[in-house]
């Protein structure tokens, strides 16, 4: 069964036609959803990421874009930008899943530890619009048999991880006890819960820092985010649920992060948005990457925005994700402003 993207809505929306989903089946490709491992930061597995949209009236729509999953996204963009990466996970014993391997690799992610299902590769259908924004339909294949096997993979990769991914395309009881054993092994525990679900009161204990876009975030708080002051609010509560950090992400409005500092936004930086498919999992992998480094949150956030912005001037997902020194003409992310309640108060 497909699950729907949490950003934009549901492939089968209006001026979709029964050719246009053909043409998408024929296009599309495996998007695999494990933990990602990264060496110094092991990532073991937005929709919404950091840069400002402002789309490229120029470009056309295209009825499907190349895509993988978003645990194999996030572990290549935090390869790109300089950590050393392993991935835990499921393919299948087809093309697909041979060519997703072959690709983590090329790009110095360790998959060694991403196992071969009878299942097929989990696929997406992905359609971008005229604006940029996109449309993801699921089908998870190999990801819903990812278990107590593939986890005890995961466990032997630990001791020389700082950090480890997670998101929700693989089954919750696998991410939970995933969590529950990197936080034991003294590792920070980073939560991309997407596709947007409901959480267990266990895991966000476990989650050192939690990155959600604005549906997420609304879905999980059941608050309405719709500025930074609201998403300040729903942050909060998050962060009341057990996380140190709760990052959400506002497409053009920025990045609003809530911790033991209180809340504080982010300016996004003003792009010529081509296609926003992998911004917020390039944001994931660069803040993975930086904080691997030892760096601060806010250094963290900085380079996911700065990634995230460039991905989006170009198409396709792992084809946009930019390299560390791609990013050394783009301009510094300013300096974040407290964000204060209506009242005045701080949060």
């Amino acid at each position: 069964m497909c699950h729907l993207s949490s950003g934009h809505g549901p492939i089968h929306g209006k001026g979709t036609s029964s050719k246009d989903l053909r043409d998408l089946r024929r296009k599309c490709v495996t998007r695999f959803s494990p933990p990602s491992l990264q060496r110094q930061c092991v990532t073991a597995g937005p929709s919404g990421g950091a840069p400002s949209a402002l789309p490229d009236r120029r470009s056309r729509h295209r009825d499907a874009t190349l895509a993988r999953q978003r645990g194999a996204n996030q572990a290549v963009a935090c390869a790109r930008q300089g950590a050393r990466v392993a991935i835990v996970g499921r393919v299948g014993n087809d093309a697909f899943g041979l060519a997703l391997k072959a690709s983590l690799e090329a790009d110095g992610v360790d998959a060694r530890q991403v196992a071969t299902d009878a299942a097929s590769t989990g696929v997406a259908l992905i359609m971008v619009d005229d604006g940029a924004q996109n449309r993801i339909a699921l089908s998870p294949g190999a990801n819903a048999s990812v278990g107590t096997e593939d986890i005890g993979r995961l466990r032997s990769t630990l001791a020389t991880a700082r950090i480890v991914s997670l998101q929700l395309e693989v089954p919750m009881a696998a991410v939970c006890e995933a969590a529950a054993i990197a936080h034991a092994a003294g590792c920070t525990v980073v939560l991309n819960p997407a596709p947007a679900q409901a959480l267990p009161d266990t895991l966000l204990p476990l989650v050192g820092i939690l990155v959600v876009n604005e549906t997420e975030a609304a879905m999980l708080s059941g608050m309405t985010v719709g500025d930074t002051v609201s998403a300040a609010c729903a942050a909060a509560a998050l962060r009341q649920r057990g996380p140190a950090h709760v990052i959400l992400t506002m497409g053009a409005h920025g990045v609003v992060v809530a911790n033991a500092e209180g809340s504080r936004h982010f300016e996004a930086l003003s792009v010529r948005a081509v296609d926003t498919t992998a911004a917020g999992d390039t944001f994931i992998g660069a803040l993975c990457a930086a904080l691997a480094r030892k760096a601060s949150i806010d250094a963290g956030i900085a380079l996911g925005i700065q990634a995230a912005a460039l991905s989006v001037t170009k198409a396709g997902a792992q084809v946009s994700m930019p390299r560390r020194q791609d990013l050394a003409a783009l301009p510094a992310v300013p300096q974040p402003s407290p964000v204060v309640r209506a009242d005045g108060g701080k949060f």
